[in-house]
Formats: structure tokens, sequence, C-alpha cells
């Protein structure tokens, strides 16, 4: 399967919805979405803290910055969707909280944000927000989009993950 067919469904259902001009992919990684969005038009910004991937190369909408996402300086940009793939989980709960906040003040109306989160063992000093935290936080956004992919088998629930992948629309 090529890269661009990788795309997972919510970010398909995201395009169904209308187009995408701009899009904001903290913890990059190697920028699958952004080049996946780009091939549609999207001017993106892609953020890790990992150097530029070589895999970007020759994409003239993909501006990639070198930075962890806490600090990353949004200035006055808007965006019709800002994804967050496995980043929530790796911060504090205050560190996340306050992106998710920094974020909210960042999006066009009726556009996205598209988290893929989970939570850690109970003993893991990780990030433990579950969907409806998130979706306290994001408030008034709407979570359109809820899929849960993995959740705990009988007698394991303190040691196996939860995972989502969730989709939120500004009103």
């Amino acid at each position: 399967m090529k890269t661009e067919d990788k795309a997972d469904d919510i970010i398909k259902t995201v395009l169904e919805a209308g187009s995408i001009s701009s899009g904001l992919d903290l913890g990059a990684g190697d920028c699958k979405y952004s080049m996946y969005l780009s091939k549609r038009g999207a001017k993106m910004d892609a953020v890790d803290l990992k150097d530029r991937p070589q895999s970007i190369d020759g994409y003239k909408d993909i501006n990639y910055t070198k930075s962890d996402v806490r600090s990353f300086d949004l200035s006055d940009k808007q965006y019709d969707i800002i994804l967050l793939r496995s980043v929530l989980h790796y911060l504090t709960p205050n560190d996340a909280e306050e992106l998710l906040k920094k974020i909210k003040g960042h999006i066009n109306k009726d556009g996205f944000v598209y988290i893929f989160t989970m939570t850690p063992p109970l003993e893991s000093d990780r990030f433990l927000y579950a969907p409806e935290t998130i979706t306290k936080i994001l408030s008034p956004f709407t979570l359109t989009k809820k899929e849960e992919l993995r959740t705990p088998e009988e007698g394991q629930s303190d040691r196996i993950h939860y995972s989502w992948r969730l989709l939120y629309r500004n009103p």
C-alpha cells in the first residue's frame, strides 16, 4: 500500500466534509499525514522534535519546523485542521491541557482537530486523558467521530492501553 493510501478513515472523513487548505501537524514524525493532505491541496506546517524527514523533499507546501510542540509559536495562524497524532500521551497532564487550550484559538470556523491518543497503564506517569476529558477541554468543539481502537482484555485492565482516534469540529 502506498503512503498516500495509508491515511486513516478519519482524515478521509475530513476531506469528504470539504476542502482543507491549511493544516498543522503537531508531532509530525515522518510527515505521512502532512504529505497526504499536501497532495490534496493543503498548505501544511509540520512540527516535530526530530530532524526534517527527507520524505518531504519536493513538497513545496510543507513547512517543517524542528521544535517541541509545547513551545511552537502559533502567532496569529489559523488552520482548517490541526493533527495531534501520538502527542498527548507523551506530555504531562498540565502540558497536554495547555496545548489543547492553545490550539483551540487557531482552528478556523468549521475546522477540525484530529487526535490519536491512548491511556497508558495505571502505574505510568504519562498522560492519562480519556476522550471525555479531552472533549471537556476542547468545548465548545463538537466530537464528531470517535473510534476506540484497543480495549483491555478481561483481567488485564491495569496493563493494556486504551487508544482512540478522535475528530472534533469547531462550530
